[in-house]
């Protein structure tokens, strides 16, 4: 049997991401584990070999160093969560396997329906994408989205259909309008997608966007959104105006002081749950943006560097699935949901296998 440790490793990791994400509470943090379990896989093998495919998330713990000796347990955990799936993407190589996205999205609907099974029993249902309300929303319809990008891509476009009513289901809007943008690019002729897609264009589109997004957080487009949208920033961003302006206020943020260095590992997170807990009685906040939380924890340089990192990749077919992660990573939490994370690499997985099989020296 070839390439076993992948095939072994590979049975694993989904394995352990399906218990923890079966909604049984004892099984919750089962993934977690997987590291140990890879560690022995590689190890029993003799493969030995350390590939770059989480370059981009090895740099983020790089810069974490740095901190490590001020850590506390919200950024001891930060810092595990990217180890675990850049680890173990680090020691196999997934793209020696054949994996058929037909069965893993079967799987995402089974852990699906195990967490609104009490909603199905209930009967009740909401949906408004307008509103971004629906009684099924769930952080599965990122793995769905980057699903539905993938068959797209490889144009199975029966699946396409299918992963994209189960996404809509699970409504989360940044993940439709980044499937939608993708799509678009994707439909353009080579020559814009190569001009768009450059990993130069697309750092320097991202700086500007989390410029934006810096001072959208601070007010500057306040009186336009009103004036135009007859409605407040934050009712706009979902709640994301007060909690970006209030961490960036906090922690004294200025162009300048945070360019080369940011707080520190946990820091952010640390800030965070101090002000929502002693002025909202809320906990478990999250910044709900990954790159302002690089930024804010590492400094500007590392965030450019970890986005041209992450789009500097062989194929279009790899930097449109790493542009689509570079837009969740500008509105949401991604960097620590494992089930996010090993769906992309199992893609880009799949992308790179596809690019070797076409090339003439394959």
């Amino acid at each position: 049997m070839e390439n076993k440790a992948e095939k072994y490793a590979f049975g694993i990791i989904i394995a352990l991401l399906g218990l923890s994400m079966s909604g049984i509470h004892v099984f919750r943090y089962a993934f977690y584990l997987s590291p140990l379990f890879c560690f022995f896989i590689w190890v029993a093998f003799g493969g030995f070999k350390f590939y770059k495919k989480a370059t981009p998330f090895l740099l983020l713990l790089l810069a974490s160093l740095p901190s490590v000796y001020d850590l506390d347990f919200n950024g001891f955990k930060m810092f595990y969560f990217i180890f675990v799936y850049s680890f173990i993407f680090s020691i196999f190589d997934f793209s020696k396997l054949e994996i058929d996205f037909r069965w893993l999205l079967l799987f995402l609907l089974v852990i699906f329906i195990l967490n609104v099974r009490d909603i199905l029993r209930a009967g009740g249902f909401s949906f408004s994408i307008m509103d971004s309300e629906s009684s099924f929303e769930s952080t599965l319809a990122f793995p769905v989205g980057l699903v539905v990008i993938y068959f797209f891509t490889v144009k199975r476009y029966l699946w396409f259909v299918v992963a994209s009513i189960l996404c809509v289901l699970m409504l989360k809007r940044i993940v439709l309008l980044a499937i939608i943008a993708f799509i678009c690019l994707r439909l353009c002729n080579r020559s814009i997608q190569k001009s768009i897609l450059n990993p130069y264009v697309v750092t320097v589109c991202t700086t500007i966007g989390l410029v934006v997004c810096i001072e959208f957080a601070s007010g500057t487009f306040d009186k336009l959104i009103r004036d135009v949208l007859n409605q407040s920033a934050n009712q706009l961003a979902m709640g994301r105006q007060v909690l970006w302006g209030s961490t960036l206020e906090a922690l004294k943020f200025n162009y300048l002081d945070y360019l080369f260095w940011g707080a520190g590992e946990g820091k952010v997170i640390y800030t965070i749950d101090h002000l929502f807990r002693t002025g909202f009685k809320v906990q478990d906040v999250r910044l709900h943006n990954d790159l302002l939380l690089i930024t804010l924890q590492y400094g500007m340089l590392i965030l450019i560097a970890f986005v041209f990192t992450l789009n500097n990749r062989r194929s279009l077919e790899q930097r449109g699935v790493s542009l689509f992660m570079t837009i969740i990573f500008m509105t949401d939490n991604a960097l620590i949901y494992q089930h996010v994370m090993v769906f992309y690499f199992l893609i880009m997985a799949q992308l790179e296998r596809a690019s070797k099989s076409l090339s003439p020296t394959s």
